[in-house]
C-alpha cells in the first residue's frame, strides 16, 4: 500500500491518461534504427508554462533529504526544477527526449516527495549496497503506476519520471 493520500488519488490517477497518451505516442514515433524524432504536435504546448509560476513553486521548498541506513540522498531545489520542467506539463520546458514522457500535472511536490519515498521504501536493499558512491537508477511501483528514481554519485536525486515501458 502506497503512502499517497486516499483525497489526492483520484485527481492523481486522472492526470495518467495523459501520460499513457503521451507514452503511446512516444512509442509510436519510435523508430526501428537510429535516433528518434517524436511527433510534438501531440505533446503539451511547449514552453507552456511562465517562469514565474515555476518560481513560485519552488520558492517554499526546502530540500528534502531521505535517509535509508547511513545513507542520506537530497532533493534539492535545483534537481527538483530539473524534474520539474523535464516531466511535468505545469513546468515543462519544450524540450523533448526520445522517450519522453510527463508525470500527472495533478502531481504536486508533495506527491512527488511521497513517491520517491515509497521507491525508495521498495529498494531499501539496492539503496543499502549502492549508497551513494556511484550513479544509478532505483525502480518501483506506486498505486500502480511504474516510476524511476536516479540517483547521483553523492546521493543527489536527478531524475524522476514514469517510464514508457518494461
Amino acid at each position: 500500500k502506497s503512502t499517497l493520500d486516499t483525497h489526492r488519488l483520484a485527481a492523481f490517477k486522472a492526470g495518467i491518461q495523459e501520460v499513457a497518451r503521451v507514452a503511446k505516442i512516444t512509442e509510436v514515433c519510435k523508430p526501428q534504427h537510429g535516433v528518434s524524432k517524436p511527433v510534438t504536435n501531440n505533446f503539451p504546448k511547449k514552453n507552456a508554462y511562465h517562469k514565474d509560476d515555476l518560481l513560485a513553486e519552488l520558492s517554499s521548498f526546502q530540500a528534502e533529504r531521505f535517509n535509508v541506513g547511513q545513507h542520506t540522498f537530497l532533493l534539492d531545489k535545483g534537481n527538483l526544477k530539473h524534474i520539474l520542467t523535464r516531466h511535468h506539463p505545469a513546468f515543462w520546458d519544450g524540450s523533448i527526449k526520445p522517450q519522453q514522457t510527463f508525470i500527472p500535472k495533478s502531481c504536486n511536490i508533495e506527491d512527488l516527495i511521497l513517491i520517491i519515498k515509497e521507491v525508495f521504501n521498495q529498494n531499501r536493499g539496492i539503496i543499502l549496497k549502492n549508497g551513494t558512491n556511484m550513479q544509478y537508477q532505483v525502480r518501483g511501483t506506486v498505486d500502480g503506476i511504474k516510476y524511476v528514481v536516479g540517483i547521483k554519485k553523492g546521493g543527489g536525486i536527478r531524475q524522476f519520471y514514469i517510464p514508457i515501458k518494461e
